[in-house]
């Protein structure tokens, strides 16, 4: 065949028609009427349509029954066969039989369009048998092969998403994922579909297709119930506690069938002796389900059958007196000399399995207390069995293994044996057939050496070494692991040779152990496994594509790519080797550009020669990928002196997972005719979708009535510059007059079929009041050598090409502002020698040679606001300036470069610059942005916290070395000292800081450790105002707070007709009591008067009482409604009295709440008088 054909036939060109002879049906004959010779056989294409393309070769096979045989004489006789006027005898080049009623036909050459008939007719004399048959005939349509994409989105009845529905349809059969969503490609047509699901009622419809479409609907859950079921019931049952059983009524799906409403009986079948447990009553179900209450009364076993009326159920279940503990089972793994065994396998029977530790050690945790057997297996050793019990506090079980050995060692010291020669290299070819020897002698402590079986371990570096066991004195090779191997030899006189081979070039370290796991060493050696040659050819494979398109191995976005590459010298995978995998961005404006290679990762060779590397590709595109050896230099792979596989993958994006509005709100200038708004529709990993056929728009305007892309004023693109889907909105065309166009509309994008939708409302105005401004310089920085050339030179920037300047109304409300249109704006530039700018037109001015930083600012000279940005002119970029913005305690953050020139200033290139990240393993990237104006971005994420070099190298040469700080979130030693105003440290003051209660010492000190940021805080101690503050924590911080003395209070207590009086919680006692005269109620004065800390003085002569309180002097007299109090005349509206018993006066309680500024309560339940004042 030839290159051309075979060519021909990768790209899916070659079309295989098979056109079968039936039997037992008439056939016309050209005049119309039915030729009785005829009816033994007919022409019928099997496939009968065929796409429309150019062919380069086209094979046709024709088979008719077993019965009949192709005539080889006459098959090949232009004679035997006609053609159509779309096939020719030019075309048709031959006829090859095949089988005795089989033949292929090759016609080459063809074009054919959508709507043409191929005809072929075969002449009777070609078939054996047949006679008195002039012509078979068979006509295959052309047709258009176009197909369109069919998205079936099935939910339940709550619109979650339905996995597993079957849908037929076209003679297919598709399932829907866990989205719910199942797609096929159908030619324009109208077809019917059935969709079927265990558990919920089929559904039948047809789709016209056109176009793309998305059919979605939901299915009802089956409502027929198939069984009855125990839902829920508790693993253990308590004596004398109650418990619950549910049981469902369920579908043939096993999902409850919530509109069955059924009565369902209960019966105990089987009850422990002694058990007086009764039947739960009879029921109807709920929403499908039925729970009864058991109480349990003796310890065993019970049996409770549920029986529906075509259903039947059981629960069987134990009832103890008490459910048993759960504790932690520790086991300890160790061989007859008492060395721990790692990675046994120990199997606690219902438990778990779980695999020892390098100490030996195992823990199984929350195991019900009881006894539970067990089983332990490890390679080399015995099994190990036994029963251990679970209980509170137990001890770790101990389990010892036993080596199996089948003869008797000979013993030796490890110290007193040795290497004593062996081969320090041979090639790989030697290795595998005999291996390198090694001699070696053992002997006891006493330099003894015996005959017979002596055991020993040998580890290798890496797991391509081996033992040869028919070379040397070996009698018996175990396989440990991938690494190390138990080896008994037969020793003559303590020597013996061993030989150890390799499957992969390379130096390979041979260690010898008395025991295993490299425990007590008895000598090493490396040897060298040479390979013939280097690496001369490396093969990829890339596997788990979707499908391959048009030579494209097609993956969606977010798919790892699993790349698979072979170092091979000659017929030898290489180990060791380092493999550099490349990616290859198709460009659309420049193609594959073979000098745009990216490296997305180096991988060292295994034992088999291969590197393998999974890469996630979340952004859409064409690629292409290939893996090299590290060594190879640009003369090797430039003259072809070595091979590689290149590999072409496309990502797609996904379907649409996001849409987002630009804005939700917006405001539009009402005198512009329309306004847009713009919208991102996404796939699920940030790749757009172009397309503006998936998004259906709704536009309501300030009347309510709305609009959609069918009326002429609403139209949908997809905007280049803005990199969105453009929703324009044209109010004249939608024939709204001016003066009813003023208010808020809503635009709603949608995808077609689906709840995934953005909204945006735009309130159409008239711009405001200007409330704030901004200016923003793009670019913000430059290099002045892409401007003037040689001194003396300068460059004028208009203002549209470096600034954009917004003001901004009171409603949010954003217009451009034009430079000159109204000198309501002036402009200026802090470092003129940097960079001028017009007062008015904002004009900037550039210089050759003239760099640097200067800040331009915008001030509005009616409105008095300003606004400013920085500007940055730079020479040739000499250097990097980067900045990482990362956050303590978190793992990922931005890096920020910028380039810098000799003086370290900003500058930019001319071009947009790619560069080279260089970092640890542990560091991976994202989002990564090339050189643009001087400035370059990319995500950084870390695997541990800790602190990372990484390097960055551009296009140009440009390099920086930086750290990246991770590191976890710092706490600060936070110490706070509280004094009261007369400096004294205040002991027991209770702090409260971020949810944390500390209590100062004698020093008046606490000690909090606290992370970063700002806290409030109080301060709170008895006889002291509560202190309220923020302390702000960056470092070590010291925070001193004074506490003001807080009110102190005197409380008294006092009972009518009792002489007990209480003051501060003291028990004292009055010689007269308080008493209620003339409805009002008096108190023992000297008593209360002294309680509350005054001086109480009884003059006989005048029968007056003074008191002094707090430099307040009160005096009253017996019988008299005047007082004084501070010689100021105060007037009481009863008089106090005298206890003639006591011999004390009684004064009314307002006259002590006035004088002494004290709080009086009286309680009429308790006959209590309460007393408060304030006496600081």
């Amino acid at each position: 065949m030839s290159n051309t054909l075979k060519k021909t036939l990768s790209l899916m060109t070659t079309f295989a028609m098979i056109l079968t002879l039936f039997s037992g049906i008439a056939i016309a004959s050209d005049d119309g009427e039915s030729d009785s010779v005829a009816e033994a056989v007919y022409l019928e294409a099997k496939e009968d349509e065929i796409p429309e393309r150019h062919y380069d070769e086209l094979e046709v096979e024709l088979e008719i029954d077993e019965e009949y045989e192709f005539n080889e004489d006459f098959i090949g006789s232009s004679e035997a066969w006609e053609f159509g006027e779309e096939l020719d005898d030019e075309e048709f080049t031959s006829v090859e039989k095949i089988a005795d009623n089989e033949v292929v036909m090759t016609f080459e050459d063809l074009t054919l369009q959508d709507g043409e008939e191929l005809e072929i007719t075969v002449e009777a004399m070609a078939i054996k048998g047949v006679d008195g048959v002039e012509e078979k005939k068979a006509t295959i349509d052309v047709i258009d092969p176009t197909e369109y994409t069919v998205t079936f989105d099935i939910t339940d009845e709550e619109d979650e998403a339905l996995e597993g529905v079957e849908i037929d349809i076209n003679d297919d059969q598709i399932t829907t994922d866990e989205d719910g969503e199942a797609t096929i490609d159908l030619r324009e047509g109208e077809y019917d579909y059935e969709a079927d699901k265990t558990g919920y009622e089929s559904k039948t419809g047809d789709v016209e297709v056109d176009d793309i479409r998305t059919v979605d609907f939901s299915l009802e859950k089956d409502s027929e119930v198939a069984d009855l079921i125990v839902h829920e019931k508790p693993e253990t049952f308590v004596v004398d506690e109650d418990s619950e059983i549910t049981f469902a009524l369920v579908n043939e799906a096993g999902d409850v069938v919530e509109e069955a409403d059924e009565k369902v009986d209960f019966e105990f079948t089987d009850v422990p002796f002694g058990s007086d447990i009764a039947d739960p009553a009879s029921g109807e179900t709920e929403e499908g389900k039925i729970t009864v209450e058991i109480t349990p009364d003796v310890e065993d076993q019970y049996r409770l059958r549920a029986e529906q009326e075509n259903h039947t159920a059981r629960a069987d279940f134990e009832a103890v007196e008490e459910l048993p503990g759960e504790y932690d089972v520790p086991f300890n793994v160790v061989n007859t000399d008492g060395d721990a065994l790692e990675a046994a396998e120990v199997e606690l029977e219902d438990v778990d399995t779980k695999e020892t530790d390098e100490d030996g050690k195992v823990e199984f945790e929350d195991v019900k207390e009881g006894d539970h057997d067990y089983t332990v297996n490890k390679e080399g050793y015995g099994e190990a069995e036994g029963t251990v019990t679970v209980e509170e506090d137990m001890d770790e079980e101990l389990v010892i293994m036993t080596e199996v050995v089948d003869y008797d060692l000979v013993d030796y010291s490890a110290f007193a044996s040795e290497i004593r020669d062996y081969d320090e290299d041979t090639e790989i070819g030697d290795g595998e057939e005999d291996g390198a020897e090694i001699e070696a002698r053992f002997r006891d402590r006493d330099g003894s050496r015996e005959y017979g079986p002596h055991k020993f371990y040998v580890v290798f570096s890496e797991d391509s070494g081996a033992i040869n066991e028919d070379k040397g004195d070996v009698r018996d090779v175990t396989k440990i692991n991938d690494e190390e191997y138990r080896v008994v030899v037969d020793a003559v006189n303590g020597d013996f040779d061993l030989f150890v081979t390799s499957t992969v070039p390379g130096d390979i370290d041979v260690d010898l152990y008395k025991y295993e796991d490299e425990e007590t060493s008895i000598d090493g050696v490396t040897i060298e496994f040479e390979s013939t040659e280097d690496i001369d050819a490396v093969e990829l494979e890339v596997d788990e594509y979707d499908e391959i398109f048009d030579g494209y191995k097609v993956f969606d976005a977010g798919d790892d790519v699993e790349l698979t590459a072979t170092a091979l010298a000659g017929n030898w995978e290489v180990e060791d080797e380092d493999v550099e995998f490349e990616k290859l961005e198709y460009c659309e404006d420049d193609g594959w550009d073979d000098d745009e290679w990216d490296n997305i990762g180096t991988v060292e060779t295994d034992e088999d020669g291969e590197a393998e590397l999974d890469y996630e590709m979340n952004d859409s595109g064409r690629y292409k990928f290939r893996a090299i050896a590290e060594d190879w230099d640009s003369d090797e792979m430039d003259d072809e002196d070595v091979e590689w596989d290149e590999t072409k993958v496309r990502i797609r994006s996904g379907d649409a997972d996001l849409i987002e509005a630009e804005r939700e709100t917006k405001y539009a200038d009402i005198e512009e005719d329309e306004f847009e708004v713009y919208y991102n529709l996404y796939d699920e990993h940030g790749n757009d979708i172009e397309n503006p056929s998936e998004l259906e728009v709704r536009v309501t305007d300030v009347d309510g009535d709305r609009h959609d892309e069918d009326d002429d004023g609403v139209t949908v693109t997809w905007c280049t510059d803005e990199e969105a889907l453009e929703v324009e909105v044209d109010m004249d065309e939608l024939d709204i007059d001016e003066d009813d166009r003023e208010g808020w509309w809503e635009v709603r994008a949608q995808k077609a079929g689906t709840t995934i939708r953005a909204y945006t409302d735009v309130k159409v105005t008239e711009f405001g009041e200007i409330v704030d401004m901004e200016i923003e310089m793009d670019p913000q920085i430059v290099n002045f050598n892409e401007y003037v050339d040689e001194e003396g030179d300068e460059y004028e920037f208009d203002a549209d090409d470096i600034m954009e300047v917004t003001l901004i109304d009171e409603q949010g409300m954003e217009i451009e502002y034009e430079a000159d249109s109204d000198d309501d704006i002036v402009f200026s530039s802090s470092r003129g020698s940097v960079a001028t700018i017009d007062r008015y037109d904002a004009e900037v001015t550039i210089k050759y040679e003239n760099t640097g930083e200067t800040t331009i600012t915008a001030y509005h000279l009616d409105e008095e606001l300003e606004a400013e940005d920085k500007f940055y002119v730079g020479d040739d970029p000499e250097g990097l300036e980067i900045v990482t913005d990362i956050e303590p305690g978190e793992k990922d953050g931005t890096v920020t470069m910028y380039m810098i020139d000799q003086d370290e200033y900003r500058t930019a290139d001319e071009d947009d610059e790619e560069y080279n990240i260089i970092s640890p393993a542990d560091i991976s990237y994202s989002d990564v942005e090339d050189f643009e104006d001087g400035v370059a971005t990319f995500e950084i994420e870390a695997e541990e916290y800790e602190v990372y070099d990484i390097r960055v190298v551009t296009e140009r040469g440009l390099t920086k070395t930086f750290e990246a700080d991770f590191t976890e979130e710092a706490t600060y030693e936070v110490i706070f000292e509280v004094f009261d105003e007369e400096e004294v440290a205040v002991e027991d003051a209770e702090i409260e800081i971020a949810n944390m209660t500390e209590v100062t010492d004698e020093d008046g000190e606490a000690v909090l450790e606290l992370e970063a940021g700002e806290y409030d805080y109080t301060i709170a101690k008895e006889d002291f105002e509560t202190y309220e503050g923020t302390v702000e924590v960056e470092e070590d911080t010291l925070e001193t707070v004074t506490l003001e003395e807080g009110e102190v209070r005197t409380f008294i207590t006092l009972t009518e007709g009792s002489e007990t009086i209480i003051t501060d919680g003291e028990v004292d006692t009055m010689d007269a009591t308080p008493a209620i005269i003339n409805n009002r109620t008096y108190l023992p004065f000297r008593a209360v008067g002294e309680a509350l800390g005054a001086d109480v003085d009884w003059d006989a002569d005048d029968e007056s009482v003074t008191a002094e309180l707090d430099g307040t002097t009160a005096v009253f007299y017996l019988d008299s409604t005047t007082a004084y109090v501070d010689g100021d005349r105060f007037d009481m509206d009863v008089a106090p009295e005298l206890d003639e018993d006591a011999g004390r006066a009684l004064l009314p309680i307002r006259f002590v709440a006035e004088a002494f500024d004290a709080y009086v309560d009286w309680d009429g339940d308790t006959r209590e008088i309460e007393i408060e004042r304030i006496v600081n």
